[in-house]
Protein backbone atom coordinates (compact mmCIF):
# COMPACT_ATOMS: atom_id res chain seq x y z
CA UNK A 1 0.00 0.00 0.00
CA UNK A 2 1.51 3.53 -1.19
CA UNK A 3 0.89 6.46 1.26
CA UNK A 4 -1.34 9.10 0.52
CA UNK A 5 -0.95 12.71 0.97
CA UNK A 6 -2.83 15.88 0.22
CA UNK A 7 -0.37 18.25 -1.34
CA UNK A 8 3.57 18.04 -2.12
CA UNK A 9 5.01 21.21 -2.93
CA UNK A 10 8.78 20.67 -3.74
CA UNK A 11 10.68 23.66 -3.77
CA UNK A 12 13.45 21.72 -5.24
CA UNK A 13 13.38 22.19 -9.08
CA UNK A 14 15.28 18.58 -9.72
CA UNK A 15 15.47 15.47 -7.42
CA UNK A 16 18.14 14.06 -9.22
CA UNK A 17 18.36 10.43 -7.95
CA UNK A 18 21.87 8.29 -8.70
CA UNK A 19 20.79 4.43 -8.25
CA UNK A 20 23.02 1.45 -8.39
CA UNK A 21 21.62 1.96 -12.31
CA UNK A 22 22.77 5.45 -12.74
CA UNK A 23 18.90 5.99 -12.99
CA UNK A 24 18.21 10.06 -13.50
CA UNK A 25 14.71 11.59 -12.43
CA UNK A 26 13.11 14.85 -11.84
CA UNK A 27 10.39 16.00 -10.69
CA UNK A 28 8.72 16.06 -14.30
CA UNK A 29 9.19 12.26 -14.78
CA UNK A 30 8.12 11.38 -11.39
CA UNK A 31 4.78 13.69 -11.42
CA UNK A 32 2.93 10.98 -13.20
CA UNK A 33 4.11 8.31 -11.71
CA UNK A 34 3.30 10.15 -7.78
CA UNK A 35 0.17 11.12 -8.70
CA UNK A 36 -0.95 8.09 -9.81
CA UNK A 37 -0.34 6.03 -7.09
CA UNK A 38 -1.47 8.70 -4.66
CA UNK A 39 -4.32 9.92 -7.07
CA UNK A 40 -3.29 13.43 -5.39
CA UNK A 41 -2.91 16.68 -7.67
CA UNK A 42 1.44 17.87 -7.02
CA UNK A 43 2.64 21.41 -7.52
CA UNK A 44 5.86 22.87 -7.43
CA UNK A 45 7.12 26.31 -7.31
CA UNK A 46 8.51 27.15 -10.68
CA UNK A 47 10.89 30.19 -10.01
CA UNK A 48 14.18 29.27 -11.45
CA UNK A 49 16.10 32.27 -9.66
CA UNK A 50 16.25 30.15 -6.15
CA UNK A 51 16.17 26.62 -7.80
CA UNK A 52 18.29 24.30 -5.50
CA UNK A 53 19.53 21.18 -7.05
CA UNK A 54 20.77 17.81 -5.00
CA UNK A 55 22.39 14.86 -5.95
CA UNK A 56 23.30 12.07 -4.04
CA UNK A 57 24.32 7.98 -4.86
CA UNK A 58 20.21 7.11 -3.38
CA UNK A 59 17.59 9.11 -2.11
CA UNK A 60 14.58 7.86 0.35
CA UNK A 61 11.56 9.50 -0.50
CA UNK A 62 9.22 9.13 3.09
CA UNK A 63 5.55 11.08 2.20
CA UNK A 64 4.22 10.08 5.38
CA UNK A 65 6.70 12.09 7.00
CA UNK A 66 7.04 14.31 4.01
CA UNK A 67 10.88 13.86 4.43
CA UNK A 68 13.69 13.01 1.52
CA UNK A 69 16.94 11.20 2.51
CA UNK A 70 19.64 11.21 0.80
CA UNK A 71 22.80 9.44 1.41
CA UNK A 72 26.71 9.35 0.26
CA UNK A 73 27.82 12.03 -1.89
CA UNK A 74 25.39 14.25 -1.36
CA UNK A 75 25.91 17.90 -3.51
CA UNK A 76 23.59 20.05 -3.28
CA UNK A 77 23.88 23.59 -5.41
CA UNK A 78 22.37 27.15 -5.65
CA UNK A 79 23.39 29.26 -8.09
CA UNK A 80 26.92 29.89 -6.92
CA UNK A 81 26.72 28.33 -3.51
CA UNK A 82 27.79 24.74 -2.90
CA UNK A 83 27.38 22.83 -0.05
CA UNK A 84 28.63 18.73 0.46
CA UNK A 85 27.83 16.27 2.93
CA UNK A 86 27.66 12.39 3.27
CA UNK A 87 24.08 12.56 4.34
CA UNK A 88 21.01 14.75 3.72
CA UNK A 89 17.49 15.07 5.35
CA UNK A 90 15.15 17.45 3.40
CA UNK A 91 12.16 18.52 5.37
CA UNK A 92 9.19 19.42 2.65
CA UNK A 93 7.32 21.32 5.35
CA UNK A 94 9.56 23.61 6.93
CA UNK A 95 12.07 23.45 3.68
CA UNK A 96 15.07 22.92 5.97
CA UNK A 97 18.31 20.71 5.02
CA UNK A 98 20.00 19.06 7.13
CA UNK A 99 22.88 17.57 6.70
CA UNK A 100 25.62 15.48 8.23
CA UNK A 101 29.20 14.21 8.42
CA UNK A 102 31.77 16.38 7.01
CA UNK A 103 29.82 19.41 5.57
CA UNK A 104 31.20 21.82 3.44
CA UNK A 105 29.85 25.09 2.20
CA UNK A 106 31.93 27.02 -0.44
CA UNK A 107 31.01 30.02 -2.41
CA UNK A 108 33.61 31.46 -4.63
CA UNK A 109 36.82 31.64 -2.84
CA UNK A 110 34.73 30.71 0.96
CA UNK A 111 35.22 27.71 2.37
CA UNK A 112 34.02 26.88 5.79
CA UNK A 113 33.69 22.87 7.09
CA UNK A 114 31.97 21.45 10.04
CA UNK A 115 30.04 18.27 11.22
CA UNK A 116 26.80 18.67 10.24
CA UNK A 117 24.65 21.89 8.99
CA UNK A 118 21.00 23.22 8.74
CA UNK A 119 20.52 25.35 5.41
CA UNK A 120 17.46 27.36 4.89
CA UNK A 121 18.21 28.15 1.32
CA UNK A 122 18.68 30.51 0.35
CA UNK A 123 19.19 32.53 2.95
CA UNK A 124 21.51 31.07 5.58
CA UNK A 125 23.17 27.80 7.16
CA UNK A 126 23.97 27.18 10.51
CA UNK A 127 26.90 25.18 11.28
CA UNK A 128 27.55 22.64 14.29
CA UNK A 129 30.01 20.86 15.87
CA UNK A 130 32.96 21.83 15.31
CA UNK A 131 33.63 24.95 12.36
CA UNK A 132 36.31 26.22 10.70
CA UNK A 133 36.15 28.94 7.16
CA UNK A 134 38.73 30.32 5.28
CA UNK A 135 39.07 32.76 2.61
CA UNK A 136 41.58 34.54 1.11
CA UNK A 137 44.21 35.00 3.95
CA UNK A 138 41.45 34.68 6.58
CA UNK A 139 41.12 31.46 8.79
CA UNK A 140 38.33 31.13 11.59
CA UNK A 141 37.03 28.80 13.88
CA UNK A 142 34.47 28.34 16.50
CA UNK A 143 32.22 25.78 17.85
CA UNK A 144 28.85 26.95 16.10
CA UNK A 145 28.56 29.20 13.11
CA UNK A 146 25.65 31.24 10.56
CA UNK A 147 26.30 31.47 7.54
CA UNK A 148 24.45 34.40 6.29
CA UNK A 149 23.95 33.72 2.06
CA UNK A 150 22.79 37.34 1.13
CA UNK A 151 24.92 39.08 3.24
CA UNK A 152 27.79 37.01 3.42
CA UNK A 153 28.29 37.55 7.16
CA UNK A 154 29.58 34.81 8.83
CA UNK A 155 28.80 34.66 12.84
CA UNK A 156 30.97 32.66 14.65
CA UNK A 157 29.91 31.70 17.83
CA UNK A 158 30.99 30.29 21.28
CA UNK A 159 34.97 30.19 21.68
CA UNK A 160 35.42 32.26 17.94
CA UNK A 161 38.70 33.06 16.81
CA UNK A 162 39.63 34.59 12.99
CA UNK A 163 43.46 34.79 11.87
CA UNK A 164 44.63 36.60 9.29
CA UNK A 165 48.60 36.57 8.85
CA UNK A 166 49.91 37.57 12.48
CA UNK A 167 46.63 39.24 13.66
CA UNK A 168 44.58 37.52 15.85
CA UNK A 169 40.79 38.13 17.20
CA UNK A 170 39.67 35.94 19.48
CA UNK A 171 35.83 36.17 21.64
CA UNK A 172 32.79 35.34 22.51
CA UNK A 173 31.25 36.01 18.68
CA UNK A 174 32.98 36.84 15.68
CA UNK A 175 31.05 38.57 13.03
CA UNK A 176 33.28 37.82 9.35
CA UNK A 177 31.99 40.01 6.86
CA UNK A 178 33.07 38.40 3.48
CA UNK A 179 32.39 41.37 1.00
CA UNK A 180 34.58 43.97 3.14
CA UNK A 181 36.33 41.98 4.30
CA UNK A 182 35.82 43.19 8.12
CA UNK A 183 36.15 41.31 11.28
CA UNK A 184 33.54 42.75 14.78
CA UNK A 185 33.95 40.88 18.06
CA UNK A 186 30.97 41.02 20.42
CA UNK A 187 31.38 40.21 24.12
CA UNK A 188 34.76 39.06 25.98
CA UNK A 189 36.98 39.78 22.81
CA UNK A 190 40.75 39.66 22.90
CA UNK A 191 43.06 41.23 19.60
CA UNK A 192 46.43 40.63 18.79
CA UNK A 193 47.36 43.21 16.46
CA UNK A 194 51.22 42.31 14.68
CA UNK A 195 52.99 44.51 12.49
CA UNK A 196 55.80 41.89 11.99
CA UNK A 197 56.06 40.36 8.64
Amino acid sequence: MYPSFTKLKLSIAFITLLLQVSLHANFESLYPYLKKINNKELYRNNSKENDIFITAKSFEIDLNRNKISGKNDVNVSQNDLFLKANTLLYDIRTKQLDLKQQVTVTKKLLTIQADSAKAKLPKNVRLLNGTTFSFKDFKGNSKEAEYDVDTQVITLLDNAKVVQGTNIVNGDTILFDVKKESIRSEGRAKIKFSTEQ
